[in-house]
């Protein structure tokens, strides 16, 4: 198991603290085009996986890439140490809000008034049901000093984590300010084609369990301990790179803790197109994985697929991560519908 350590008081200016010291030995410079504005999930299948996640061991380690679905999948996998690549820092910079903001809110309601600004009336009935918690702060307008206020809080805390590069906190007021505005109709790309967040919060897994780690308190909860472990640590890496990759590889084996998640949204679908697929495999394979590690992956395109659930715009599956790398290695994953 790892350990981590949670910075218990304010850092001096020039020190770094132990998280933030993880963070930058894992990272690698950021690499491709960084406009992209994708704060949030457009994959709305992801709750159809998770009751196959919530049987994984526990304990084990998770890699994932992109926004805030990886809670979600960390929340039902019950990791004891989350990884998040990306090649962007500002995707690293949109975790490390979501951690201040976590670490700071000790329920959902709190969590989600400093996150999108908002005060609704909150009784415990609207909490238990995350239908009604949406409506609630539907409802409600956004208060821009409150805004202020939580943006405020969240510079104070990640200064107290090592945190000071104006250019990176700069970045994540914008992002803060971002999500705040539409509140619970955010989207991907702000483009109304895309689910709203307040949707995918109230969308079931298969066996029609509340599966969004903002929908239940005992999933927020999981992902609150882990944040709270410093245990979600947001990278920025490039799968199919040199550098960040083979950091991490050691770095869990140096922990002693095996992979038992890979989340890759539809990166491989890139990572086919640029030819850097067998370089990305190759990093996998370098991985300490558990026998019974599986990989995540999601189509965002529209497939025939018999796992796709009806009325989905995405089609997300599971499959045996030890089984894919030895698919790959008999040949049999030569183009990317391949994987599906």
């Amino acid at each position: 198991m790892l350990s981590h350590v949670t910075l218990t008081k304010a850092s001096q200016p020039n020190e770094s603290t132990p998280y933030k010291a993880l963070l930058d030995r894992l990272s690698e410079p950021p690499a491709g085009p960084a406009s992209a504005d994708n704060l949030m999930t457009n994959e709305d299948s992801i709750a159809s996986v998770l009751d196959r996640l919530a049987e994984l061991p526990p304990g084990s380690a998770y890699l994932g890439v992109g926004p805030d679905q990886n809670l979600s999948m960390i929340a039902a996998a019950r990791p004891s140490t989350a990884l998040i690549l990306d090649y962007r820092t500002k995707n690293r910079n949109l975790h490390l809000m979501h951690k201040s903001l976590v670490e700071l809110s000790i329920d959902r309601a709190a969590y989600l008034s400093r996150l999108w600004a908002r005060s609704p009336a909150i009784d415990d009935a609207t909490l238990a049901d995350a239908g009604r918690l949406m409506a609630a702060f539907a409802a409600a307008p956004m208060q821009p000093e409150r805004l202020a206020e939580a943006q405020e809080t969240v510079r104070r805390s990640l200064e107290e984590k090592g945190f000071r590069a104006e250019s990176d906190l700069a970045e994540i007021r914008k992002i803060h300010a971002r999500l705040a505005g539409p509140g619970p109709e955010a989207r991907f790309l702000a483009l109304k084609m895309y689910p709203a967040i307040g949707s995918l919060i109230v969308m079931k897994t298969r066996s029609g369990r509340p599966g969004h780690w903002l929908a239940d308190d005992a999933l927020y909860a999981e992902v609150r301990r882990l944040h709270r472990a410093d245990a979600v640590v947001p990278v920025v890496a490039d799968w199919s790179g040199a550098q960040a990759m083979a950091r991490i590889a050691a770095y869990l084996s140096e922990s002693r803790v095996k992979i038992g998640c890979v989340y890759m949204s539809d990166v491989e679908f890139f990572l086919f197109r640029a030819g850097a697929f067998d370089r990305y495999v190759a990093n996998l394979a370098r991985l300490p994985i558990a026998p019974e590690g599986v990989i995540v992956r999601t189509s965002t395109r529209e497939i025939d697929h018999p796992e796709r659930m009806p009325g989905n715009s995405s089609t997300t599956i599971v499959r045996s991560l030890p089984a894919f790398l030895e698919a790959v290695r008999a040949g049999k994953i030569r183009r990317w519908e391949d994987l599906f």
